[in-house]
């Protein structure tokens, strides 16, 4: 979750058949908001049945995801 597909190391990763095996429909990819997620990440997301989620901050929505599920 939050990952916006910048390493292309942990990339290469999430797109590898065994991840793609095991993480399908338990994505979610994250990218700024007000600009466009890169064409990678959201191609992954979606061969995942993911959700792309535009959010102002990452630590602002790792704040909110927590109240939300009462972790904080």
């Amino acid at each position: 979750m939050g990952y916006g597909g910048n390493d292309d190391t942990l990339m290469d990763l999430l797109s590898s058949p065994c991840s793609r095996t095991t993480s399908k429909g338990d994505s979610f990819g994250r990218y700024y908001e007000g600009q466009t997620p890169s064409d990678r990440i959201e191609n992954l997301v979606m061969d995942l049945n993911g959700v792309l989620v535009a959010a102002p901050d990452f630590d602002l929505l790792m704040i909110l995801l927590g109240k939300r599920w009462a972790l904080l």
